[in-house]
């Protein structure tokens, strides 16, 4: 159940308190399920792995790109993303550093991140969540590379772009 809450009454409240009701509120909607869902079932993990301690590659990466991808189409705080998965938001800040490094060089990762966010998108808008989505300047863009026209020998090209 939501929270409805006075604006006035909620800058009233102490701190802790008002954390809890975003907390609840943002729990409830049911994003960030979403999103973990569609992770675990491109990554090959089981939800009970994935909120487990356990620290297994193919664990560590499901979690590394659900956090990227809530922080950059939901723009969740790291410290509700920590308290879904049952982390610290520190655990949570390194696990988006640490992914955004290797979309620049493992091309295998790149790969299973978008995947991941394209099926992760097209759930939250198959269930009317709202989410702000990748800009076309931050997506990678694949591309055909070839020595001439159709040649045999192309291959895929991924390019991180971006607008800094």
């Amino acid at each position: 159940m939501k929270h409805v809450i006075h604006p006035q009454v909620f800058a009233g409240l102490g701190y802790e308190q008002r954390q809890e009701i975003v907390m609840v509120n943002t729990f409830d909607k049911g994003e960030l399920y979403c999103v973990m869902q569609e992770v675990c079932t491109v990554t090959q993990v089981t939800e009970d792995e994935f909120f487990s301690i356990r620290k297994l590659r193919d664990i560590v990466m499901a979690r590394m790109i659900f956090c990227l991808i809530c922080r950059e189409i939901l723009q969740t705080r790291v410290k509700l993303l920590g308290k879904f998965i049952g982390r610290d938001h520190s655990t949570i800040v390194a696990n988006t550093k640490t992914a955004r490094g290797l979309l620049k060089v493992d091309k295998s990762f790149n790969h299973l991140y978008h995947r991941c966010l394209k099926q992760s998108e097209s759930k939250l808008d198959k269930y009317g969540f709202e989410h702000t989505g990748l800009h076309e300047g931050l997506r990678s863009q694949v591309r055909t590379v070839g020595s001439s026209g159709s040649s045999p020998t192309q291959r895929l090209v991924f390019t991180q772009t971006s607008s800094r």
